[in-house]
């Protein structure tokens, strides 16, 4: 099995799918993403699809579905087992890696679908259908990295158990901050009963402080019902030509019941420099053997001179 993202236990979960969009172009991390994925860019010693696939894996999900960009194959290579590799680390004295990599991704089934063009999230997880069928799954956005003790998607399909509607990741942002997420409309400031969820009526997308229906973000993490693909059908594309996800859920919330629930953890875009920086040093310092290297770099006493 693939190591876990957090010392949690595996859970069970009512899901058995995860759909992870990476037919980005990664044009904010230029130039290093110009041929490399940003997925396959290292936060501290793995790959960043990695967490995410991690996450579901910790979560209890046995299928990964990637929809990728039809002219892309890197991330399909590094999820598929290296035999070579394998080979060259046993015959030079290194089999404790090669062991790593046969057990890495033990127990999981990777679905690979393509998105013929950026379309739009929305577009992006109405291509996973046919590997979904009729069934509740998950949607981890991997530049949303959420650190936790329970897996953010564990989280939320805990919540989808109890009600069995949709579910969205949630908390609470600083008013300056709505800019740069979608926003829930929802029944009441005060969660329910359980002090996590909300009732969601609809979403604005990244509105003004001035604008915002409230303070509960959106983060890169939904559980979604199978009904979820008939709004999508029915979701007119945007002024860019995307069908975005937030148009499909808000037409959808018109008649059905949708949750947000308040996920425990800490989140970090990972899409721009800023936050790929954050990640790093955070990942880094949660490392035992390379923490202390980084610490001592950090110190005043010990950082380089420019003479």
């Amino acid at each position: 099995m693939i190591m876990p993202a957090s010392s949690g236990p595996q859970t069970v979960s009512p899901l058995r799918s995860v759909v992870i969009p990476v037919a980005g172009r990664g044009t904010r991390l230029l130039p290093a993403t110009k041929a490399v994925r940003k997925e396959l860019l290292p936060i501290g010693r793995k790959p960043l699809i990695l967490y995410a696939v991690e996450e579901a894996a910790t979560s209890g999900i046995d299928h990964i579905i990637f929809v990728c960009a039809r002219s892309d194959s890197s991330l399909q290579r590094f999820f598929e087992r290296d035999i070579q590799l394998e080979h060259f680390l046993d015959v030079h004295g290194v089999q404790g890696e090669a062991e790593k990599l046969r057990a890495m991704f033990s127990g999981l089934r990777f679905s690979f679908v393509n998105q013929s063009a950026p379309l739009g999230l929305a577009d992006a997880i109405r291509c996973a259908r046919p590997e979904i069928k009729d069934e509740a799954f998950g949607v981890i956005l991997p530049d949303a990295l959420i650190i936790s003790q329970n897996p953010c998607i564990a989280q939320l399909a805990e919540c989808y158990r109890r009600h069995r509607r949709p579910v969205i990741a949630t908390r609470l942002v600083q008013m300056f901050e709505t800019r740069r997420y979608g926003i829930l409309v929802v029944d009441s400031e005060r969660p329910e009963k359980d002090m996590r969820t909300v009732r969601v009526r609809s979403m604005v997308e990244k509105p003004s402080p001035q604008c915002a229906p409230s303070l509960y973000g959106v983060f890169g993490r939904y559980v979604l019902a199978p009904e979820v693909f008939d709004a999508i059908d029915n979701t007119q594309p945007d002024p860019s030509g995307e069908l975005q996800l937030t148009d499909a859920l808000n037409s959808y919330c018109n008649s059905n019941p949708v949750y947000g629930y308040l996920f425990e953890g800490r989140h970090i875009d990972t899409g721009n420099w800023h936050g790929f920086v954050e990640a790093t040093i955070e990942c880094l310092l949660a490392d035992v053997e390379l923490a202390p290297v980084l610490s001592r770099y950090m110190s005043p006493s010990s950082a380089p001179c420019n003479n």
